[in-house]
């Protein structure tokens, strides 16, 4: 994960560069959210090994109530979202702000370099 946060905050320095985002800040993120995607558990391209899913999301257990925005496509849930990849993004926000960090054509919030 390491990598990842580290390129993440080096191209926002360039795009943003008054930002001042951190990557000790999006690792304490990830950490939280997903403990650095289950220990470092990525391929080589940075892709978890198997999804990591947040709670259902349907306002129990102290969770928000969050009704499906995806139709199941990143949270296999067509009823609830459910927040997804390391670190933990809901499906609505993704779709707005995704991205494709590590260059292979597709943003997908289960590659540590795209979700960062």
């Amino acid at each position: 994960m390491f990598p990842a946060y580290r390129r993440a905050t080096a191209n926002l320095a360039v795009v943003r560069p008054n930002c001042g985002l951190t990557w000790p800040l999006l690792a304490g993120i990830g950490k939280v959210e997903s403990d650095h995607a289950s220990g470092g558990r990525v391929d080589v391209a940075g892709t978890t090994r198997g999804r990591i899913l947040g709670p259902v999301l349907n306002g129990r257990h102290g969770n928000g109530r969050i009704t499906d925005t995806d139709k199941g496509k990143y949270d296999a849930d067509q009823t609830w979202d459910r927040a997804v990849g390391p670190m933990q993004i809901i499906p609505q926000v993704w779709d707005e702000y995704g991205a494709d960090g590590n260059g292979d054509g597709v943003g997908n919030p289960n590659n540590v370099y795209d979700a960062v």
